[in-house]
């Protein structure tokens, strides 16, 4: 309901660990490099009181994440099945979800946009270097 912020409530899923807050249209919020999920937009609750669910999480080998399996790296078609991974898990199927992210996120977040045109209702950019 806008207006309100519920405490986030965790998730671990594919070695990923987030938390989702809020309910409404999901945003699912990426991360830059050496960052975690808090810095991206560190601690505000406008996107939830508005009326969002907000998922974010921390991309693989950043902070409580586990590092990339053998065998397996931190290119970015690993960083967009993770965050298929997070949408598939905590976004919910009704609902293309909004997608977002600062620097490697931006690029994590116009990948999986290019790769999944038809599932992602909105595209949020920020510092792709």
């Amino acid at each position: 309901m806008p207006g309100a912020a519920a405490e986030p409530r965790p998730f671990a899923v594919g070695g990923l660990r987030g938390e989702t807050a809020g309910e409404g249209r999901a945003i699912v919020l990426c991360h830059g490099l050496t960052a975690t999920r808090r810095s991206v937009v560190h601690g505000s609750r406008l996107l939830e009181r508005a009326g969002h669910t907000v998922v974010t999480y921390d991309a693989r080998g950043h902070g409580e994440s586990e590092p990339a399996p053998a065998g397996e790296g931190y290119d970015y078609p690993a960083l967009v099945a993770d965050l298929d991974t997070a949408i598939e898990s905590q976004a919910g199927s009704g609902t293309a979800p909004i997608v977002g992210g600062h620097s490697m996120g931006a690029h994590t977040a116009v990948a999986y946009a290019l790769r999944n045109p038809g599932r992602v209702a909105g595209l949020v950019v920020v510092g792709p270097s």
